[in-house]
């Protein structure tokens, strides 16, 4: 069994391919180095989808195109890995939320965070 990597927003942010060599997005909680799928050039909406996630989340843009089960399964060998705990919309909306609206508040503010909404 393998240890889990976790990785804080602060340096997966940083790895936005653009200010930096390698190129990682999330996806589901779980970060990926997809530096060598870029540098293949094998994907068919082109590179330039993929750097505008760079550094950050790309679930819902993945699954909006609706992705096939065989380009998951590729995604899976870029696995790197995970958001830290207390990087996670959920986990940091249940931690320190006391009601509904800081709930609704902290959630909103983390993917703006997380899913790169601050530039």
């Amino acid at each position: 069994m393998t240890d889990i990597v976790y990785y804080r927003t602060e340096e997966i942010l940083k790895n936005d391919g653009k200010s930096a060599e390698k190129t990682w997005i999330i996806f589901k909680n779980c970060v990926y180095d997809v530096t060598d799928f870029l540098a293949k050039d094998e994907h068919p909406g082109g590179i330039d989808l993929i750097l505008e996630y760079g550094g950050k989340c790309a679930t819902k843009a993945f699954n909006d195109v609706g992705h096939s089960e065989d380009a998951k399964n590729m995604l899976a060998k870029y696995k790197i890995g995970e958001v830290a705990q207390e990087d996670r919309k959920i986990g940091i909306a249940k931690d320190k939320a006391s009601d509904g609206e800081v709930n609704k508040l902290t959630r909103s503010c983390l993917s703006r965070i997380t899913c790169g909404f601050l530039n």
